[in-house]
């Protein structure tokens, strides 16, 4: 049995929903620190205010995603 890469991101997409990130530095996987950790020294930031934002996107395209959810199950009715 075959899983397209549909089904993939809409697994993917419900874990995230159901999984919210955590909002501490401290409580992040010691992985994604190291991630954060990066990235924030690449944009010169702290890495507080490299996952503040990168939060603060998420929650906007969660909130776009959901909004969209929204009107192609309203177009389908």
């Amino acid at each position: 049995m075959a899983i397209d890469i549909r089904s993939i991101q809409n697994i993917v997409a419900e874990v995230v929903t159901n999984s919210p990130l955590p909002e501490r530095l401290a409580d992040l996987h010691p992985q994604l620190l190291d991630q954060v950790t990066a990235g924030a020294e690449a944009e010169g930031i702290s890495p507080d205010a490299y996952w503040r934002g990168y939060r603060t996107r998420q929650a906007k395209e969660r909130s776009q995603a959901e909004e969209a959810r929204s009107i192609a199950l309203h177009a389908r009715r």
